[in-house]
């Protein structure tokens, strides 16, 4: 029915080969392409108000150390106010356009993710309808629910939040860099050696969050096919009493999801406490070096003041690229589970060139028809059967022999896989 690159072959990408893996990344970039590619005059926009407004943001330490070494200064010598005034006018106006131009710039964020959510609801919900009841009945309904709930709201986290968090923080983070190098490069130097253990630290998380969150997006899904399946088969489960098993069953995919959640967790819990580390020791060394040249007469306090604003600027962020990381896990593990039901084709599809029977007798034949539902045993094996137009039959025969086989292929919910059925002397996969 499908290849194992395709949503109904499992969740788990850890049991597949690295050209599948490969594969599966190249279609969901595709899906993504597709979403944002009607979206691109927007994304520009928003691209180039967050490059304005993140600049804005960074002139601050900069203009309070002109401020302290040269406006003060004429103030307390000269009285004369004009250039305090003209650097605090400066400051507020850069401060009030960098938030309006942040404001801006999330309601264009916004309406670039509801656009993309909403494009992608549309298609998994026609999709799903076009595709062949073969589908439906081995991809359950609880999976298809998930895609349309939790991996979509993974997705809108990521494009809502998290993309927000990773650009808007790497150019933070990189026009501060610039921003030091320019104004006091040996601090700047500093803060590009302690980039190495930032660094190490960032990757380390990142490989281990790739495992969790994807476990994590996977347990997900089965917390939600199981209650989903449990409830739409309430009848049965009262009728055989199976609530005592249901209960095992869910306390224990309860259990393996509130485990996962727990693993994310001492990722955090690991993760924060060294990004502190190393963000406490950069500042230190960069307020000891500079204290040293201040004492010395080779910095001013302005520019010592800057340096330290532009190092606890340059780590503020990268708590949000860390977050980022979590969005972007689960996200990817949610978009390739999309994008493998969208992949999904018709297992009955519609003939290039249908035969018109606008007026029908009701003639039917099986000839000598062979079917087995995907590729398992054979059901119906060299099958034939006539029943004239007005004539009616009965089909007796015990479970599993193929009465319901035998409707499903009257009504084309099924092809045979060799012979053909016809109404009328033309082919169903003709009409």
């Amino acid at each position: 029915m499908s290849t194992a690159l395709t949503g109904t072959q499992g969740e788990d990408r850890s049991n597949y080969t690295r050209e599948e893996s490969k594969a599966i990344r190249q279609r969901s970039l595709r899906l993504l392409g597709s979403l944002v590619s009607p979206l691109k005059a927007q994304i520009v926009l928003a691209a180039i108000v967050l490059v304005v407004s993140t600049a804005l943001q960074v002139a601050g330490p900069i203009l309070i150390s002109i401020g302290l070494d040269k406006a003060l200064p004429q103030v307390l010598d000269h009285a004369d106010w004009m250039p305090a005034f003209t650097i605090g006018f400066i400051y507020l106006f850069a401060g009030a356009t960098a938030a309006a131009l942040i404001g801006w710039y999330v309601v264009v964020a916004a309406r670039i993710t509801q656009a993309v959510l909403i494009d992608l609801r549309k298609r998994i919900f026609l999709h799903t309808q076009r595709l062949s009841l073969e589908f439906h009945e081995t991809y359950t309904s609880g999976r298809i629910i998930s895609r349309q709930t939790s991996d979509l709201d993974s997705i809108r986290e990521l494009l809502d939040g998290g993309l927000n968090n990773l650009v808007s923080g790497v150019l933070f983070g990189a026009f501060t860099f610039i921003a030091l190098i320019v104004w006091d490069w040996q601090s700047g130097v500093i803060l590009a050696v302690a980039g190495i253990p930032l660094y190490l630290l960032m990757r380390w998380f990142y490989s281990r969050s790739q495992v969790v969150f994807r476990e994590s997006r996977v347990i997900s899904a089965k917390v939600i096919v199981q209650f989903v399946e449990t409830m739409t088969g309430i009848r049965a489960v009262k009728a055989f009493r199976k609530e005592p098993r249901n209960d095992v069953t869910f306390q224990k995919v309860a259990g393996d999801y509130r485990d996962v959640n727990r693993r994310s967790m001492l990722l955090f819990g690991t993760f924060e406490p060294g990004l502190m580390a190393v963000a406490a020791l950069t500042l230190g060394l960069v307020v000891l070096w500079g204290g040293i040249r201040v004492a010395d007469g080779a910095l001013t306090v302005g520019v010592l003041l800057s340096a330290v604003l532009y190092v606890r600027n340059f780590f503020a962020p990268m708590q949000e690229i860390a977050m980022f990381l979590n969005s972007y896990q689960s996200a990817t593990a949610a978009l390739e589970k999309v994008s493998g039901v969208l992949e999904e084709q018709p297992t009955v599809p519609d003939p290039e060139v249908p035969v018109d029977l606008w007026e029908s007798r009701g003639h039917v034949r099986f000839e000598e028809v062979t079917f087995g539902y995907s590729g398992e045993k054979t059901i119906l094996p060299n099958f034939s059967l006539d029943i004239a137009a007005g004539q009616t039959i009965a089909l007796v025969g015990t479970t599993g022999a193929g009465k319901s086989t035998l409707a499903k292929l009257i009504s084309r919910f099924y092809d045979p896989s060799l012979g053909r059925v016809t109404l009328d002397g033309v082919d169903l996969r003709s009409l």
